[in-house]
């Protein structure tokens, strides 16, 4: 089989509950763009092989075995542990889960970031705000957890994180900020330039929070708590919410240690990354 055509193999989360959640969604996605490769879900994969099995978005690191090789991956829960070792650690998304790893005597580099800042090589929407606030429910909130009461004179969109994947994106840049419950709602916002504060609207989302600080750790901030709205809170308050500075993630580094991708195809998505990576852009607005 000609290498171009070779399948990676990749694990990413696949349930009825977060199966068209935006960051889950984008795995096989973002994976085939960068590799320029077909990608398979890893439990297609013939039992008893020794292919290397890839891990990207998401907060599955708790799920890893010996076959696993690690790029951008993240514990969901401080009391997460491992099954086994991955074959190879290239990246973590952020210090809190390499710091678990290192507890464990699993050597893991330096490097950090959530795959899914990669998004914008993909698709690049014009920046027209039509709204004041965009609101993000997690996938298991939307349609069950109620919202803050509406404000007749704010403009707000919410916004389905199941939604297609670049329509998720294009009414995220329609917005002036974003709150989110959705770790991917936060990450595709910074991506894309904009501000976005961690809300916490119910106990629905799976894990203790880790996931939040982890990413926030990775640019810079250990010390972000969520927003944690009342009866009393309206939207109006969280339009008011500020997004804490943060410091960009280093796309170069990132890429860098992708390990299923050629020096080639590293450059050039270096060089695409270069003034569509928008977390600078954010000044705790």
């Amino acid at each position: 089989m000609n290498s171009h055509n070779r399948p990676i193999w990749l694990h990413w989360a696949k349930s009825k509950v977060v199966d068209a959640n935006w960051g889950d969604a984008l795995n096989p996605v973002l994976v085939s763009y960068l590799a320029q490769r077909p990608v398979l879900h890893a439990k297609e994969l013939p039992s008893g092989t020794e292919e290397s099995i890839y891990s990207a978005i998401g907060s599955h690191l708790s799920k890893s075995n010996a076959n696993w090789t690690v790029w951008g991956t993240g514990f969901i829960d401080s009391a997460d542990t491992i099954k086994a070792a991955p074959r190879e650690i290239a990246a973590v998304r952020g210090p809190l889960s390499r710091r678990k790893l290192q507890e464990l005597d699993v050597d893991c580099p330096e490097i950090f970031g959530d795959a899914a800042i990669f998004f914008p090589c993909m698709h690049q929407p014009p920046r027209e705000v039509r709204w004041e606030l965009g609101v993000i429910q997690h996938v298991r909130e939307a349609g069950v957890v109620p919202l803050p009461a509406q404000d007749e004179f704010l403009s707000v969109k919410v916004i389905d994180i199941t939604g297609e994947l670049t329509a998720v994106i294009d009414e995220i840049t329609s917005c002036r900020r974003i709150v989110s419950s959705s770790l991917h709602g936060i990450i595709a916002s910074h991506s894309f330039g904009v501000p976005a504060t961690w809300v916490k609207f119910s106990d629905k989302p799976v894990g203790d929070g880790f996931k939040f600080k982890d990413y926030w750790a990775s640019v810079g901030r250990f010390d972000i708590e969520p927003f944690i709205p009342t009866a009393e809170t309206t939207m109006k308050d969280l339009a008011a919410l500020r997004s804490p500075i943060a410091n960009a993630i280093d796309t170069d580094k990132l890429i860098a240690a992708c390990p299923f991708i050629d020096d080639d195809r590293r450059a050039e998505i270096s060089s695409q990354m270069r003034g569509q990576y928008r977390m600078h852009e954010i000044v705790g607005q």
